[in-house]
């Protein structure tokens, strides 16, 4: 299993926005996550919104899904494109039947607004909002599975996203693949194949912002493993864990006739 990104690899990501990377889970895992969903029955949840908000935790469906959080094969990624310390800002199921779909959208980009910024700084990539997509199913070619507009991240003129629905190009996958994609590109899909389609979604931050305003509880984060628990930890520009606690000792106040002495003027 890959625990590097190859200078390939980065550059088709900084290149197209995305990245597929084969073969990450095996059968029996995808078999495994598969049953997991299948005790919601969401294939029978008609409303496509109320199928939605059934999926939108993971962490709540099983514990088990908190094992692709820090998955091995995705952390190198994570660590080149988002941050060293990252983050995990979500993680939700989409499960779409025939003729269902994602409409294309894309996070703001500027800081301000939201996560969904992309940039290179000395070197460096830094994607604001990054997802990991785990296919269950397989999606070939023309089934209109992950669609995107690639190397749209770096855009720099706008049209609506209706207009573009067109444009769109299918990412084919197998299930147990992973596409890892950052939310600056203009993404979605439009699933017409023979059955459903059930991808397993994880949202990712670096460790400074989020994008969603959940916080885990103390009792939630206590069953995940260290590195989980350091994934899992507020919005904070330092490490919380890690940190020491210092005293500050503040100066004495000066003297008040001293004050007018020592002011300086601009």
């Amino acid at each position: 299993m890959t625990t590097t990104v190859s200078e390939r690899e980065r550059y088709f990501f900084d290149t197209r926005g995305f990245l597929v990377v084969p073969g990450v889970l095996s059968g029996d895992e995808v078999a495994k996550f598969n049953t997991h969903l299948d005790r919601l029955a969401p294939e029978k949840i008609s409303d496509p919104d109320d199928r939605d908000r059934a999926l939108n935790w993971l962490f709540n469906v099983h514990p088990d899904f908190a094992s692709l959080m820090d998955h091995e094969a995705i952390l190198p990624y994570l660590r080149a494109f988002v941050d060293e310390k990252v983050r995990i800002d979500g993680a939700y199921a989409l499960v779409k039947l025939p003729g269902e779909g994602v409409k294309l959208h894309a996070r703001p980009q500027s800081p301000r607004e939201g996560t969904g910024w992309y940039h290179i700084q000395h070197g460096e990539i830094t994607s604001g909002l990054t997802g990991i997509q785990w296919a269950l199913t397989d999606m070939p070619p023309g089934t209109g599975g992950f669609r995107c507009i690639p190397g749209s991240h770096k855009a720099n003129f706008e049209l609506p996203f209706e207009m573009l629905e067109d444009d769109a190009e299918d990412v084919p996958m197998g299930a147990g693949d992973v596409v890892i994609f950052t939310e600056a590109l203009t993404h979605g899909s439009r699933w017409h194949g023979g059955s459903s389609r059930r991808v397993l979604i994880y949202k990712y931050c670096p460790g400074s912002v989020t994008w969603l305003s959940d916080v885990w509880n103390d009792a939630s984060r206590a069953v995940l493993t260290p590195r989980q628990r350091q994934m899992t930890l507020p919005p904070f520009v330092f490490d919380a864990e890690a940190s020491d606690e210092r005293q500050v000792v503040l100066p004495p106040p000066l003297p008040q006739d001293s004050i007018g002495d020592n002011a300086t003027t601009p």
